[in-house]
């Protein structure tokens, strides 16, 4: 596989859209939000490095990363301050982009940074930019994710600033340093700082590979009475998430992709666009426009847990907001997957 670009595209009040160009991985996080660990520990998963033995991935994170936390549940809540660090932390430096992932797989608790590669730099961004960088932070299961792109008010501004001190190519590690206010795109009043954040000799994978991790199958339906035709699938499971992603991409880059729960039994109907799913379908167009499901459905026609293999059919209409009109019509859709864990 060759990945060309990766972008977050975060929308008030919906989903954070993480995505890879040629082919693009395109993900989502339950309760509306992108959970991008997932994403960063599937593509972690497909990393090769070359001081890796057996060259099927990167060696055991060994870095470490710690901050002071202040953090505000809500309106009226009086700042809880801490120590904070998280136990697991490493990172993918590929094709012009940089993501370091910190994370607790038994709470769930993660934060990641989406950056453009610049090397060692200095990334800031107090924007709605995302190309100029996001910081996503995901507490304790249960509780919804708070980014450095969202709304500003009621609260202080949103905003990431992280520097890359060193980077050893030979040892392929990274070190550096960050500050970040993040916060909650639902509840702009829930908002965390973290200050005087660093992280240290955070290994990094530099090549992706993906064979034999993305699962196998097929996706079949047509966007606008245009046949969606597949170049790339991926189908794989998240255990830490209860999520099953499968992603169709095109030859032209557009990419269908759908979220369901890991337990979903055979019969069911999914219905989209409400806020309170934890499923979702998107579409993301040749031009790099992301569109999430407001109307719709899927039918899950067979589920079989043990031999991890699921089919189905799925109809949406989608837009660039749930407050937008629907822009982009999805018919006719079936899927059969074998996903990976």
């Amino acid at each position: 596989m060759a990945f060309h670009e990766a972008l977050i595209y975060v929308d008030k009040h919906y989903q954070f859209f993480f995505y890879f160009r040629r082919p693009k991985i395109f993900v989502m996080k339950r309760n509306l939000f992108l959970l991008l660990f997932a994403a960063v520990a599937l593509l972690t998963s497909c990393v090769d490095d070359d001081n890796n033995n057996n060259n099927n991935g990167p060696s055991e994170p060994t870095g470490s990363i710690s901050a002071n936390q202040t953090l505000i549940e809500g309106p009226g809540t009086a700042p809880v301050e801490s120590a904070w660090t998280l136990p697991t932390v490493s990172a993918i430096r590929f094709q012009g982009q940089l993501s370091i992932t910190a994370s607790n797989q038994g709470t769930g608790e993660s934060l990641v940074f989406l950056l453009p590669d610049n090397g060692e730099a200095v990334y800031s961004n107090n924007t709605n930019d995302a190309s100029l960088g996001v910081a996503t932070w995901t507490p304790a299961s249960g509780m919804n994710a708070l980014s450095s792109i969202a709304p500003n008010d009621p609260g202080p501004t949103s905003s990431m600033f992280v520097q890359v001190t060193t980077i050893d190519t030979s040892a392929k590690v990274l070190s550096g340093m960050f500050t970040v206010l993040v916060k909650n795109t639902l509840d702009p009043a829930n908002y965390a700082l973290f200050e005087e954040g660093v992280f240290t000799d955070v290994p990094y994978g530099t090549e992706i590979t993906g064979e034999g991790d993305v699962g196998e199958g097929s996706l079949t339906c047509d966007v606008d009475g245009e046949p969606h035709v597949t170049n790339t699938f991926i189908a794989t499971s998240q255990s830490f998430t209860n999520m099953i992603i499968i992603t169709s991409a095109s030859a032209d880059e557009s990419t269908v992709s759908l979220s369901l729960p890991s337990d979903v039994e055979a019969g069911t109907t999914l219905d989209l666009g409400t806020l309170t799913q934890d499923y979702l379908a998107n579409y993301l167009s040749a031009d790099g426009t992301a569109y999430q499901a407001v109307e719709g459905s899927i039918t899950i026609t067979s589920h079989d847990t043990e031999n991890n293999t699921i089919q189905g059919t799925f109809e949406y209409g989608a837009a660039q907001g749930l407050l937008n009109p629907a822009e982009i019509q999805i018919t006719n859709g079936a899927f059969e997957a074998t996903y990976t864990e």
